[in-house]
């Protein structure tokens, strides 16, 4: 869904973000692809190391940091490289990155590490490290205890000489809406992040992340772009070129003339994440079910005594029967623990999601919700 975009002239640069909130820890930047993040990022980890630090370049899987691509990382400025430290940057599995001092020596200057592996890294020598910078932090998919090894992860780098020192920038597109347990980690909505706009959060245990929804960048004085690669009239290319949600591609009319118009039964299943509630029907009054889903509001958590469950991926929302007076349990799969005649329509719904027999509301709520199921159906994170 197109929104008024918000645009800025030339490529960016995170170091304003870092002298607006310097005590921040984290940075978090995400937008459209080849706005400038990564390039501005590198630029700061090479005046870093011309200061006398180290740092670490991270990625979710280590698949990403193979040699032939970590060699290739610091490509594009390998001239800056050579102006400020005096050397190109190299790089070997078994040494990190490394420059070659006016000696000819091979000096350390950083490493590149992976979240997967987050418990083989331990007691990786850290020394005057004062830049983490995690690349690509958005994915399509994510591991099932991608937070837990993330926090592993940071937390290899936690003792008393980097605690305060360390900041982590976490870069990414904007490839998926909503459903990203980074947001989750931070309790952020990314509906309430505006493009061009910045933002600080003070988590309750003592984390702080600088957050940037990028602005567009004007490419040659327009403000409209044109790619013969990418330009596509697709979601995809608008997340490319302009820094949208790539949402996935959903019904939001009608199947075989049935519409939101029609009668539907309502699912006894809430399912829930990032502070939003959805909710399932499924029209059965033809000879296969069609399944509907939206976005519902709650006033106070407060559902009808229909409701049974509440299946979610985290804790952002508690739901309460008033009715029956309790609260409605939450759980992060369907088995056993739920009712047979419950389980049996739930999956009838997922047979409707798979089969494409479903309409949404809107788009949005569309591309979050398939999101949302396919992290659930493999057992949350």
């Amino acid at each position: 869904m197109a929104k008024k975009r918000v645009y800025q002239k030339g490529f960016y640069d995170i170091k304003s973000l870092i002298k607006k909130y310097p005590t921040s820890a984290y940075y978090m930047v995400y937008g459209e692809r080849r706005g400038g993040k990564t390039y501005s990022a590198k630029k700061l980890l090479i005046d870093s190391v011309n200061n006398g630090h180290i740092f670490i370049y991270m990625r979710r899987l280590h698949v990403h940091i193979t040699k032939t691509k970590a060699k290739e990382f610091f490509k594009d400025l390998q001239d800056y490289a050579k102006e400020v430290l005096g050397s190109e940057i190299f790089y070997e599995p078994t040494l990190g990155f490394y420059i070659i001092d006016s000696e000819g020596e091979r000096q350390i200057i950083g490493y590149a590490v992976a979240v997967q592996d987050a418990f083989i890294n331990k007691g990786v020598p850290t020394v005057n490290l004062e830049y983490i910078l995690f690349d690509e932090f958005m994915d399509y998919t994510y591991m099932k205890d991608e937070l837990t090894l993330f926090q592993h992860a940071i937390g290899n780098y936690d003792d008393e000489n980097n605690r305060n020192n360390i900041k982590i920038i976490m870069l990414g597109n904007t490839i998926r809406n909503v459903y990203t347990p980074y947001f989750e980690l931070f309790k952020i909505n990314p509906k309430d992040i505006k493009q061009g706009k910045t933002y600080y959060i003070e988590c309750e245990e003592g984390a702080t992340c600088a957050i940037e929804y990028m602005a567009t960048r004007i490419h040659n004085g327009s403000k409209i772009k044109k790619n013969r690669l990418v330009g596509f009239a697709n979601e995809s290319s608008k997340m490319m070129l302009y820094g949208e949600w790539e949402y996935i591609k959903c019904n939001v009319s009608s199947i075989e003339n049935i519409s939101w118009k029609n009668m539907r039964h309502l699912i006894p299943i809430y399912v829930t994440a990032s502070e939003l509630v959805y909710e399932l029907s499924l029209y059965t009054d033809s000879l296969l079910p069609i399944l509907f889903v939206r976005i519902v509001n709650t006033q106070y958590g407060k559902v009808n005594s229909n409701i049974r469950y509440n299946l979610s991926l985290d804790d952002t929302v508690v739901l309460y029967s008033e009715k029956r007076k309790s609260f409605i349990p939450r759980i992060n799969k369907i088995n056993k623990l739920v009712d047979e005649k419950t389980r049996d329509v739930y999956d009838t719904a997922i047979s409707c999601l798979d089969a494409g027999r479903v309409i949404f509301s809107d788009i949005s709520t569309g591309s979050n919700f398939i999101q949302i199921i396919r992290e659930i159906n493999k057992g949350g994170i």
